[in-house]
């Protein structure tokens, strides 16, 4: 009787490993921003935290980040080994202490009002009819805001340069802080950290990997 093989991966075709490459994400054409939780479904459904059915980023708010800026990474796992007195300490199994944090962060080009608005609290309105007086004699009118960042739930989804695939994230904790260096614009730094859905049940999973149907 022929042995059996067992897949380690789905599927019994060894290939379709192989034809996975060709389905690469690169680049960043669109970073979408909805607010966590307050996201209107076709549907109609409330059933707290994200539901990916009928989730729509058509018309959402969009950041732009500076070119290479953009990155995401996961923090690895803290591991602790389970021994035993026996063969020299040999592990015979591992468990997980603590999860990696999973992060990104970008730059955002301009520093506005607008997403200070958003990320920070309001003070006073500087009006044209009182203004900051600069150096030399300019005038100059805009918002002020309290010294700390607020951390600001959203929603996201990155689709790829050749809109072909996306990555969604159901919630994640936005904040910003201003930026200057010498030779290069003033600018917002962007950090983000994904956090879980917190969906009823908790079925509908925290983050998605989609590709184009239509």
């Amino acid at each position: 009787m022929a042995a059996q093989t067992v897949h380690f991966m789905n599927g019994a075709d060894k290939s379709w490993a192989q034809s996975l490459l060709t389905k690469l994400f690169k680049g960043q054409s669109k970073f979408s921003v909805l607010p966590f939780a307050t996201t209107k479904q076709a549907s109609g459904a409330n059933e707290g935290g994200i539901q990916w059915a009928d989730l729509s980023f058509e018309g959402a708010d969009e950041i732009f980040t500076l070119k290479d800026s953009f990155t995401m990474s996961k923090a690895d796992d803290t591991e602790d080994n389970i021994q035993i007195d026996q063969n020299s300490g040999a592990t015979i199994d591992t468990s997980i202490s603590e999860r990696g944090e999973w992060t990104f962060e970008g730059n955002i080009p301009v520093i506005a009002a607008e997403y200070c608005s958003i990320f920070y609290d309001a003070g006073a309105t500087i009006a044209s009819t009182n203004p900051i007086v600069g150096q030399q004699g300019t005038t100059y009118a805009g918002k002020a805001y309290g010294m700390e960042s607020k951390q600001v739930e959203a929603t996201i989804m990155i689709e790829n340069d050749a809109v072909t695939r996306a990555l969604a994230f159901a919630r994640v904790n936005l904040r910003i802080s201003p930026v200057f260096e010498s030779g290069s614009p003033a600018y917002l730094r962007l950090n983000g950290t994904i956090l879980a859905n917190t969906d009823k049940g908790g079925t509908q999973g925290d983050w998605a990997v989609v590709e184009k149907v239509s």
